[in-house]
């Protein structure tokens, strides 16, 4: 991961350029945990893995208008672009996790360059 949000409240993050090397594949952009009211607005994350990954205790958490390579989250999305991607928009989980959910998922307005599997 290369941007860690935790334990926090109300906390906005803008206009921030992320990159991780061609060489990190599995390297997530942001990860959020037991957070509430974040928000990821207009900036760009190009990663090998997650652009985002919430973790558990985390509510209201909110990515629009940011340009990314990889994603793998939950929350609400507007106004994005996914370019040059294996996937495009998904809940992403994993088998160690404790018990969840994900409700009011909004995925709006997104351009999708280049993707081969936009949904899933």
């Amino acid at each position: 991961m290369l941007v860690s949000i935790l334990s926090s409240i109300e906390g906005c993050m803008l206009l921030y350029s992320i990159e991780a090397p061609g060489t990190s594949p599995n390297t997530d952009g942001i990860t959020v945990s037991v957070s509430n009211n974040i928000t990821i607005s207009s900036s760009t994350i190009g990663v090998g893995n997650d652009f985002v990954s919430i973790g558990p205790g985390s509510t209201n958490i909110y990515v629009s208008f940011v340009h990314w390579s990889s994603v793998g989250s939950l929350g609400k999305r507007s106004n994005c672009t996914i370019n040059g991607t294996m996937n495009g928009v998904r809940v992403n989980t994993w088998s160690g996790a404790p018990p969840s959910s994900a409700s009011n998922l909004v995925f709006e307005n997104i351009t999708m360059i280049n993707v081969l599997n936009p949904i899933i």
